[in-house]
C-alpha cells in the first residue's frame, strides 16, 4: 500500500510540473533536448568510427556518464547569458 501511495504522489508531482511548463519554457526544453541529443549522436559516431564497430547505447551511456553535467551547465550558462 505504501508503495501505491508514493507512486502516486509522484504521478501527482509530474502532473503538475507538465501543467506548469508555460509555451516558452516547453519550447527551451525541446531546444535543449534537441542539442543533447545531437551531441550524444555526434559522440556516438566519433566513438564507432574509433571503435570500428556501431557502439550503439555504449556511447550513449559513456557520453552520460563522462559529459552530461558539463554539457547541460554550459547549455544553461549560455542560454542565461543571452537572455540577461
Amino acid at each position: 500500500m505504501t508503495s501505491n501511495v508514493i507512486n502516486l504522489k509522484y504521478k501527482v508531482k509530474i502532473a503538475d510540473v507538465k501543467i506548469n511548463l508555460t509555451q516558452r519554457s516547453k519550447m527551451d526544453l525541446k531546444r535543449y533536448l534537441e542539442t543533447q541529443n545531437s551531441e550524444i549522436q555526434r559522440h556516438k559516431w566519433i566513438e564507432s568510427e574509433k571503435a570500428g564497430k556501431d557502439l550503439g547505447v555504449d556511447a550513449v551511456i559513456d557520453w552520460i556518464k563522462k559529459y552530461a553535467d558539463a554539457f547541460s551547465e554550459d547549455y544553461y550558462n549560455n542560454n542565461n547569458e543571452s537572455e540577461s
